[in-house]
């Protein structure tokens, strides 16, 4: 039970910050965990580390940005952490294979209204 407790409390302290900077450190000292324990739980759980976790949900928060906002790439790139725009899209390019640019205009919803 216990586990559950730091897995669920560290999900909920990451999604509430996503946009911000903050360390592993300051995840596991919210649940009250050694960020040791808090590696193995994330490990055993979802099978990759904690880091990689909120480097997908940010990078899946940034194609769902991608497609249903008109922000920038620069602007999505600040949003959620990365240092420039030129490590958002080396980071996109590694884990879409296209560049974000593309994969907006892939992705889009077309324009049923426009005026």
């Amino acid at each position: 039970m216990r586990n559950f407790y730091v897995l669920a409390t560290a999900l909920d302290y990451i999604e509430n910050n996503i946009c911000n900077n903050f360390s592993l450190d300051v995840v596991a000292k919210v649940c009250s965990s050694s960020l040791s324990n808090l590696h193995k739980l994330f490990s055993y759980a979802f099978g990759y580390s904690i880091k990689d976790y909120i480097q997908r949900r940010r990078h899946s928060l940034a194609c769902h940005d991608l497609v249903t906002t008109k922000m920038s790439i620069l602007d999505i790139a600040i949003k959620y952490q990365y240092n420039s725009h030129e490590v958002f899209i080396r980071a996109f390019k590694k884990l879409r294979g296209e560049s974000p640019s593309t994969y907006r205009k892939n992705h889009s919803l077309p324009n049923l209204y426009q005026s």
